[in-house]
């Protein structure tokens, strides 16, 4: 399970960040405290529409719920 969340972590923070970190970077608490709530939605967005800024009319295709 370990493995599936760093996965996960590292992806989210390349998108975040605009970087391509590796599986086994080690995030420092300073980086992991500067995630904010719209980074999270941008995230998120991005999973489901396609898009970090989906239009009101977007369907998920990617996710859901």
């Amino acid at each position: 399970m370990t493995s599936q969340y760093k996965q996960e972590l590292t992806r989210f923070m390349s998108f975040k960040d605009g970087v391509t970190y590796s599986n086994d970077r080690v995030f420092t608490t300073a980086e992991l405290l500067q995630v904010t709530l719209d980074h999270l939605c941008r995230w998120m967005h991005k999973q489901a529409y396609g898009d970090p800024e989906p239009a009101e009319d977007m369907k998920p295709v990617h996710r859901r719920s």
